[in-house]
C-alpha cells in the first residue's frame, strides 16, 4: 500500500464541515483564515469567518481593569464594561485597584508597571498575578553621588527558543553636575531568576523614554527612546530577546508636525512594526498617520494616510484624549474620550478601510475628564467563529 497517497477515507476533506469548522475555532484567528485560503475546496466550504475579541483596559478614576467584548458582525452599539477579577499568587490580592503606570504584552501575558517602580506579572487566562523584586537601584558605577536614578521601565517579552518569559528593565541615570544622561538594560526570565537581574552589555547607547514604550514581535523587542543626551530626538532600539542584545537602532520613519492636540503609539499591525499618529489641527480637522516598517529588521518605512469619514473625523476632533491598540486581524481599536461624547470605541479594519463605531455605558465612577493617555488598551481573547 503506498502511504504517501491520498483516499477519501484518509483526507481532511472527507471530515464533517461541523468538525472542520470545530477545529478552526481553536485555532488563533490568523490561522483559521489562512486556513480557509489554502485550496479552492476549503475557500467554498467553510462559510465566511467572524472574529470576536475582548478589550482591555483601565481608567486612572477608578483603579479598575475592565473588559468590553464586540465581534466583526457588528456595526454600532452599546458595549457593557465588565471588572477584570484577579487572584495572587503573590501579594495580597488587590491587583485591580492598583494604580497603573505603563503596560506591555507578550503572548497571553500582560507586565503591569506601578509608578513606584515595582514590576507585577497578570496572566490574563489565569488571572493570577505575581510581584518581581526590584533590582537595587545604585549610583552609576564608578562615578559616586554625581549620578542619580531618575526614572525606570519594564517590559514583558516571550523567547520562542526557550519558551520562557523574559522581562527587561530600563534604568536611567543623570549627572547632577553636567546635565549628562546615561541609560542601562537589565533582563530577569521569569520562572528561574525573579530575583536576580543581568546587566545587558552592548555598544548601542540606549536613554529610555518615560514611560518605556516596547513592542514585541517574533522574539524581538522593539523599545522607543531618547537618542543619548538629546531628549528632543527619539530612535528605536532592537533587542533580541534570545540573546538578550540590544542589535541595533532605527530611525524614526517621520518627523511629524507637533502641535497641542495629537496622540501617537507604537503597534504590531499585521505582523509588522507599525507608528500611528492623530494630529488635530488648529480648525479642528483630523488626521491619521500609519507607519509600517517594511521588513522585521529593514530599514524602509511604508506611510500613508487613513481615509476618515464625516462622523469619525468628528469624534476625533473633538476627543479630549485618545488611546489605540490593533488586533490580529488587522483592525486599529480606538478608545476615546471627550467632554461631550461617551467613552467610544472606533474601529477601523484597514483591509477593507470600514469604520465601526461602539459607545460603552454604564461604567461606574467613569468621569468625562479622564486622562487617557494613563490608560491600558490591548486586544484579548481572540476568537474566530463561523455562520453561514
Amino acid at each position: 500500500m503506498d502511504c504517501a497517497s491520498s483516499t477519501p477515507a484518509t483526507s481532511i476533506a472527507s471530515f464533517p464541515q461541523e468538525i472542520i469548522l470545530k477545529i478552526l475555532t481553536c485555532l488563533p484567528p490568523k490561522s483559521a483564515l489562512s486556513f480557509k485560503c489554502t485550496s479552492k475546496f476549503f475557500h467554498s466550504f467553510i462559510p465566511h469567518p467572524h472574529f470576536a475579541f475582548r478589550i482591555l483596559f483601565s481608567l486612572e478614576s477608578t483603579n479598575h481593569l475592565y473588559t468590553v467584548g464586540y465581534t466583526t458582525e457588528e456595526t454600532h452599539g452599546s458595549l457593557q464594561p465588565t471588572t477584570l477579577q484577579c487572584s495572587a499568587a503573590e501579594g495580597d490580592g488587590k491587583l485591580c485597584r492598583w494604580r497603573l503606570a505603563g503596560s506591555s504584552f507578550a503572548d497571553g501575558k500582560l507586565c503591569l508597571l506601578h509608578k513606584n517602580g515595582e514590576t507585577t506579572i497578570l496572566d490574563l487566562s489565569t488571572r493570577q498575578h505575581i510581584s518581581l523584586l526590584s533590582p537595587i537601584v545604585e549610583s552609576e558605577p564608578g562615578c559616586g553621588y554625581l549620578w542619580t536614578n531618575m526614572l525606570s521601565g519594564s517590559a514583558l517579552g516571550f523567547d520562542p527558543v526557550s519558551e520562557r518569559y523574559k522581562v527587561l528593565r530600563s534604568e536611567l541615570y543623570g549627572n547632577n553636575t553636567h546635565n549628562y544622561y546615561h541609560g542601562v538594560l537589565k533582563v530577569s526570565t521569569l520562572g528561574v531568576d525573579n530575583e536576580s537581574w543581568r546587566t545587558v552589555t552592548t555598544e548601542n547607547s540606549f536613554l529610555p523614554c518615560k514611560p518605556m514604550a516596547s513592542v514585541q514581535i517574533d522574539g524581538i523587542i522593539y523599545l522607543i527612546n531618547f537618542k543619548i543626551n538629546s531628549r528632543d530626538e527619539q530612535e528605536i532600539a532592537v533587542f533580541d530577546i534570545e540573546t538578550e542584545n540590544l542589535i541595533r537602532v532605527i530611525s524614526f520613519p517621520y518627523t511629524f508636525q507637533h502641535s497641542t492636540r495629537y496622540y501617537s503609539s507604537w503597534v504590531k499591525l499585521n505582523g509588522r512594526l507599525a507608528y500611528i499618529y492623530i494630529y488635530v489641527d488648529v480648525k479642528e480637522r483630523a488626521q491619521i498617520f500609519v507607519c509600517t516598517l517594511e521588513k522585521s529588521m529593514g530599514p524602509g518605512w511604508d506611510k500613508h494616510e487613513v481615509p476618515l469619514t464625516l462622523e469619525e473625523a468628528k469624534i476625533i476632533s473633538q476627543a479630549k484624549s485618545v488611546s489605540f491598540t490593533t488586533s490580529s486581524i488587522g483592525e486599529i481599536v480606538f478608545l476615546i474620550r471627550g467632554a461631550s461624547l461617551p467613552l467610544s470605541i472606533l474601529i477601523y479594519a484597514c483591509g477593507t478601510q470600514v469604520w465601526r463605531k461602539f459607545e460603552i455605558c454604564g461604567l461606574p465612577g467613569y468621569s468625562p475628564y479622564e486622562n487617557l493617555r494613563k490608560i491600558i488598551v490591548h486586544v484579548i481573547e481572540e476568537k474566530v467563529y463561523f455562520s453561514e
